[in-house]
């Protein structure tokens, strides 16, 4: 009889579960508020694991375990550690609120003026071509009536001429 295996789960599954075994939600718990997303060599989307969100925020001071602890609440953190995770919230806090304060300056694109402006510049161009249409017409008009004034013309020397 063949031995069961547990399926295995890719290391992005594990790496966070692992942290979730046996929690008790602490203040400290906020240390997954830096996992940042950020995206890999090949365009795709990571998260960054544990051990290194570890050393970025601590330097290589502290293993990935004693963090562990600290989270978990199986061991009081050290209030430097403390300080660095509040200085790197707090940094995320203001990179929120100035992405907050651009948006607030952003003009989105009104459709209703957006219909109004492309209205109106369609019918200046119609009104050009037809002012060019118009122009164009008025122009063979009067070499029409030219053209029949000559024709009267000619026509009215020929009379005189076969008269004479």
């Amino acid at each position: 009889m063949q031995r069961q295996r547990k399926r295995r789960r890719r290391k992005s599954q594990r790496h966070i579960d692992i942290y979730r075994r046996g929690i008790i939600s602490t203040s400290l718990r906020a240390l997954e508020c830096c996992l940042e997303p950020r995206i890999n060599g090949g365009r795709r989307w990571s998260v960054p694991t544990i051990a290194e969100t570890t050393a970025r925020l601590t330097g290589g001071r502290v293993k990935q375990f004693s963090l562990r602890y600290w989270i978990n609440g199986g061991h009081r953190a050290p209030a430097w550690f403390v300080a660095v995770l509040r200085g790197e919230l707090e940094r995320q806090i203001r990179h929120r609120q100035e992405i907050l304060a651009q948006l607030a300056e952003y003009k989105p694109q009104d459709r209703a003026a957006w219909r109004a402006k492309m209205a109106a510049k369609a019918r200046a161009e119609m009104l050009a071509e037809v002012g060019a249409i118009g122009k164009r017409r008025k122009a063979r008009q009067e070499t029409l009536e030219c053209a029949e004034e000559d024709a009267r013309r000619a026509l009215a020397q020929e009379r005189q001429n076969a008269s004479k």
